[in-house]
């Protein structure tokens, strides 16, 4: 296909083939969508890469939780109250968190059982809001949903969102057209009582944040984030490719 360019190992063609159940149709347009997501924010393929955004892992913003929950599905982990909107524009923080999901995303264990992904709104301000809003037109949403939706190498199973503030139901009420019936039903609001999330995995596992029995530090998987930041030339090649809409 003359418009897209990607890889042509094994490896990454074999992530889109599991996850589309073997069908190379399907896995083609996992594909395109994929590139289609990385594309769809201007900029984000320059700072596609770990040394550039070292300085955002540090913030503990997006990570992933050492253990896996009682199907041995990985657990991404993300914590609005980490983000300063002064400090650090949005277009880093979704570049780190898009890293981090093609990392996870990247082993076949994940490919077949899928992903969890916990959100903890809380610290979630006005100002951070203003500043996605800013950046996102309807079309750049509808482009992000879309490429989330069927452009990572793995399904998101479920998605918790905990502390959500009124003024995030507001901006989910807007995204919400855009998704697909079986992801609405996955994505679960706790509200301000996180421990409703133990209902659905197990709080040893957790941080105490959330409700766990682990102190946050040790809840996270410092070996994955160090595994990110050993592939930087991994990742500044992987910025090379891409797809082009006709």
């Amino acid at each position: 296909m003359k418009n897209l360019s990607c890889p042509a190992d094994d490896e990454f063609l074999l992530r889109f083939v599991r996850v589309r159940k073997y069908d190379p149709e399907e896995a083609l347009i996992g594909i395109q969508q994929y590139y289609t997501l990385r594309g769809n924010t201007p900029g984000l393929n320059e700072i596609l890469f770990p040394n550039a955004l070292k300085h955002v892992f540090d913030c503990n913003i997006v990570n992933v939780l050492k253990h896996s929950d009682c199907n041995g599905r990985r657990i991404l982990f993300w914590q609005s109250r980490n983000w300063d909107p002064v400090a650090l524009d949005l277009r880093y923080v979704l570049a780190a968190t898009f890293l981090v999901i093609d990392e996870i995303t990247s082993t076949e264990d994940v490919q077949l059982s899928g992903l969890i992904a916990v959100i903890d709104h809380g610290g979630l301000t006005f100002t951070k809001m203003r500043q996605m809003a800013g950046q996102m037109t309807f079309a750049r949403l509808h482009r992000i949903i879309y490429g989330y939706q069927g452009g990572l190498p793995a399904k998101f199973k479920s998605a918790h969102i905990v502390n959500n503030p009124y003024i995030f139901d507001l901006i989910y009420a807007l995204a919400k057209p855009f998704l697909k019936e079986k992801l609405k039903k996955r994505i679960l609001e706790h509200g301000k009582n996180v421990h409703n999330i133990h209902q659905h995995l197990n709080p040893e596992i957790l941080p105490k944040s959330l409700g766990g029995h682990l102190p946050n530090d040790e809840a996270v998987d410092h070996d994955f984030m160090q595994r990110i930041m050993g592939k930087n030339d991994f990742y500044k090649e992987m910025a090379k490719y891409g797809f082009v809409h006709e």
